[in-house]
C-alpha cells in the first residue's frame, strides 16, 4: 500500500512506500530543488490552461456573434428580395 501525504490543507496525494523512502532519506537541499522545480512546472502548466481557457471562452463567445450575424444577414437578404420585387413591380406598372 501507499502512504498518504498532506500538500495542502484538505488535499493530499497517495505515494508509494518507496517514494516515501526516498523523501525520507533525501537530503533537504535535494527536496528543496525538486520542489522548486515542480512548482515552476506547475506554474507553467497553470498559466497554459487558463490561457486556453480564456481562449475557448472567446470563441464561443464568437460563435455565438457570428451565428446572430448569420440571422441577421438572412434577414437582410429577404428584405432586399421583396425590395427588388416591390421596385420591379412599380417599374412594370409605371411602363403600363
Amino acid at each position: 500500500m501507499g502512504t498518504e501525504m498532506q500538500i495542502y490543507d484538505g488535499m493530499s496525494i497517495t505515494i508509494s512506500q518507496q517514494e516515501d523512502d526516498i523523501i525520507a532519506h533525501s537530503p533537504l537541499p535535494i527536496l528543496m530543488k525538486a520542489f522548486a522545480e515542480y512548482q515552476s512546472r506547475a506554474l507553467v502548466i497553470g498559466r497554459h490552461i487558463g490561457h486556453e481557457l480564456d481562449k475557448s471562452s472567446h470563441v464561443e463567445e464568437l460563435e455565438t456573434e457570428v451565428s446572430s450575424l448569420k440571422v441577421e444577414k438572412e434577414n437582410l437578404m429577404s428584405e432586399v428580395s421583396n425590395l427588388r420585387s416591390q421596385l420591379s413591380q412599380a417599374l412594370n406598372e409605371k411602363k403600363s
